[in-house]
């Protein structure tokens, strides 16, 4: 989606073109250029899509003031580190194997080729070449969950800015700049599908996890009481 601008205007008596009633949009830019074969609605009111993102940004917060907030990131915290850390220190001792068994391997070629070695030559290269894709494949293992560690220890670090901020979220949201309320959503908001029938409004993967803790509690309660 991009924003644009449509502007209202007219040719006055006196041949000038007078322009009014700006109104700003968003719009399917994929759509209009052919990059996509939707056959939807391309171009929404601004003020519609605006309103009821924060109509629904208004809901989430309400949510969010309702629970320990500060307890819940630091749990989260200890969640992320023991999981992805665990997994990356389980990766890394893996590699360790993995190259003391391509060292023992090499040194077999030398006697492998003085046919002084239990492998033959051609057997050796495939188990060489095996436990070198064995290797890459892990080390490409390790980045990702360490990409991963990186991407969730950032969200965390955004929740915790959203924590600052949620008392006078509301406020300092309506005399930001466009710059900022950009800031402010994104550390909140994960996507928005915009379409004809409905806008649906999805927020961060932490902060999703946050509220239904919160709802699995709640329905706890309730059933308890009954």
């Amino acid at each position: 989606m991009t924003t644009t601008t449509f502007v209202n205007k007219y040719k006055a008596a006196n041949g000038e073109i007078v322009r009014y009633n700006q109104n700003k949009s968003y719009r399917c830019s994929g759509k209009l250029q052919g990059k996509t074969d939707c056959n939807g609605q391309a171009t929404f009111s601004s003020k519609k899509v605006e309103r009821q993102v924060l109509e629904r940004v208004d809901v989430y917060l309400s949510q969010l003031r309702t629970i320990d907030f500060q307890s819940e990131i630091e749990s989260l915290k200890k969640k992320v580190s023991n999981e992805e850390e665990e997994k990356i220190k389980t990766m890394q001792n893996l590699l360790e194997e993995n190259y003391e068994e391509l060292v023992t391997l090499n040194a077999e070629v030398p006697k492998s080729i003085m046919g002084k070695s239990a492998f033959k030559p051609e057997m050796l290269n495939g188990l060489i070449e095996k436990k070198e894709n064995e290797i890459q494949k892990t080390t490409e293992d390790i980045k990702g969950i360490e990409q991963l560690l990186s991407s969730k220890k950032m969200e965390i670090s955004e929740m915790e800015a959203l924590k600052d901020d949620l008392p006078v979220w509301r406020d300092v949201f309506t005399n930001a700049s466009t710059e900022k309320k950009k800031m402010m959503l994104s550390t909140l908001l994960d996507v928005v599908y915009i379409s004809k029938e409905k806008i649906l409004v999805e927020i961060k993967g932490g902060i999703k996890e946050l509220l239904d803790h919160l709802y699995r509690e709640s329905k706890d309660s309730k059933s308890s009481l009954i």
